[in-house]
């Protein structure tokens, strides 16, 4: 059966209800988009990646015993990607500090998941030759980060001779999108950006990708801001380009 963009929106918010403890409401901050939900299903329908409970192995488990005081307020949402490189447990909901406890969204995980999924999906970038929210740290100082900080990338995909080829920065919606590219589009550089700009990109300095995509509700699919990147010590040449790069 065909199903149309509105339907798409439909199954995710059906989806994300039922994993959540029963009696809870399904709590989103931003409204969602019909790209990232498309692409989200497709992740779920063609195991791009395993959600699952949550259980006394999780990481996080712990942090929650605190908070969640009885069982059936555990949600079913941890998640790991089927293949790729040091793949690790996240969790689609957080749990808040209030005394009420509640479950929310966690909101950019909508956008992440479905541009890595599209990717693979539709791209053909090969999972197994990624990764999804990477640790890092940095191996040398930069203009802010300093040698040995830790940071964290969202999707990576790598060529056949392991380097890096494409790198993918999520936002959880598109004021950030727009905020992080307004100013690269303007000067196509990281020399000119300001403080804050500079921040949320100068780790390209570190990664060194050959492609950079900049992603976020609205922009999953099509995509919109893509960009060839060249590195030369402490700065940055970015091209926008029409449209995602071949796979490697």
């Amino acid at each position: 059966m065909k199903t149309t963009l509105e339907d798409d929106i439909q199954w995710t918010q059906t989806y994300l209800s039922k994993i959540l403890p029963q009696g809870r409401d399904l709590i989103i901050k931003d409204p969602l988009q019909t790209d990232e939900c498309r692409w989200f299903r497709a992740a779920i329908v063609n195991n791009i990646i395993d959600v699952r409970r949550c259980g006394p192995g999780c990481s996080i488990w712990k942090a929650r015993q605190g908070r969640v005081t009885h069982e059936d307020m555990i949600p079913h949402d941890e998640f790991i990607v089927s293949k790729g490189i040091k793949r690790k447990a996240r969790h689609l909901f957080e749990v808040t500090r209030d005394p009420n406890n509640r479950i929310t969204f966690a909101r950019e995980y909508l956008p992440h998941i479905a541009a890595y999924a599209r990717l693979i999906l539709a791209l053909g970038y090969d999972q197994a030759s990624s990764s999804f929210s990477l640790y890092r740290t940095f191996s040398r100082d930069l203009n802010f980060k300093k040698n040995g900080g830790s940071y964290e990338t969202d999707a990576e995909f790598y060529d056949r001779g392991g380097g890096l080829y494409l790198h993918v920065e999520v936002k959880k919606d598109s004021k950030e999108t727009e905020a992080v590219v307004n100013g690269l589009n303007s000067t196509g550089s990281l020399d000119g950006l300001n403080s804050t700009q500079l921040k949320e990109l100068e780790y390209v300095l570190d990664l060194k990708p050959r492609y950079l995509w900049i992603v976020g509700p609205g922009s999953v699919d099509p995509e919109k801001y893509v960009y060839s990147v060249k590195v030369e010590g402490l700065e940055a040449k970015f091209e926008r380009m029409g449209r995602l790069p071949l796979a490697p």
